[in-house]
């Protein structure tokens, strides 16, 4: 079932006097992997009160996995670049130049998103990750209209 616009934004507009956490949500995701310790401090805190918060703090450790990935892929090409540098030690610098690049690239552009919804969030207006934030929405209604 496609989710409309407008179940989108009923379903994550924070109210008023919580955007501030949702946005340090937001704002704690661009930290890599410490990011995940506060956005856990901050879903054990609100996983009771506020539904809103808890969502867009489950998007942000989502979306958080995905810059991990990113890294975690940097470091393999690094340790299989190792033997390289052995055979070619040229070809194994212009590799790890390269791989180096492509991780503070795909950094900036997951900050600029973080950013992002910080400031979507200040505004009210509805904010959704690239890829995850749909899933993490439509587990989210999946898991409330089960419950009730």
């Amino acid at each position: 079932m496609r989710m409309t616009d407008k179940d989108i934004t009923s379903a994550i507009v924070v109210r008023e006097e919580e955007r501030g956490f949702a946005a340090a949500a937001h704002l704690l995701g661009a930290i890599p992997l410490w990011g995940l310790v506060f956005l856990a401090a901050l879903w054990i805190y609100f996983k009771e009160r506020s539904r809103e918060v808890v969502f867009h703090v489950q998007q942000a450790m989502m979306f958080q996995g995905a810059i991990l990935l990113a890294f975690l892929v940097w470091l393999a090409v690094e340790f299989v670049s190792l033997p390289i540098e052995v055979l070619s030690p040229g070809l194994a610098e212009l590799i790890s130049r390269a791989n180096l690049f492509l991780l503070v690239s795909c950094y900036a552009i997951y900050a600029a998103v973080c950013l992002t919804g910080t400031a979507f969030i200040m505004i009210g207006r509805p904010f959704l990750y690239p890829i995850v934030g749909r899933r993490v929405l439509e587990g989210n209604l999946t898991k409330s209209r089960t419950e009730a």
